[in-house]
């Protein structure tokens, strides 16, 4: 679920000025007063009942499709997190992986350099 700064934060007289001009002058809906508020669409539309600026919270205009987009964030979010999740485990899995490649390679390199010391030393004494 989405968190807002502003929840449960007083209601300051600015704050219910601006509200007031917002849903009445301006003819903005809950939705986009929120993001302007930081509020909830839910904490607008009862806001706006109890400054009585509207009669009902629920007839508020926007308040109808709040739960469709809310429905809609909180989906996307949800996949947002799983793909993040998904991806810093795959990262993690990639430079784990990574990180044993290159010992091996090293381990390789290592052990061609003995292997390659031992054919001269053998060669040296072949020669004799």
């Amino acid at each position: 679920m989405q968190q807002h700064k502003r929840a449960n934060k007083k209601w300051t007289i600015n704050e219910a000025l601006q509200l007031q001009r917002e849903y009445e002058l301006l003819g903005m809906d809950v939705n986009q007063i929120a993001i302007a508020h930081e509020r909830s669409a839910n904490a607008i539309a009862h806001r706006l009942e109890h400054e009585k600026i509207i009669d009902k919270w629920s007839d508020a205009r926007g308040y109808k499709e709040v739960d469709i987009v809310l429905s809609c964030h909180d989906t996307v979010s949800e996949i947002s997190e799983q793909v993040d999740d998904d991806v810093r485990t795959l990262n993690e899995r990639m430079e784990a992986l990574i990180a044993r490649v290159s010992v091996m390679e090293q381990t390789v390199a290592e052990t061609n350099a003995s292997m390659a010391l031992m054919f001269m030393s053998k060669n040296r004494f072949a020669t004799r």
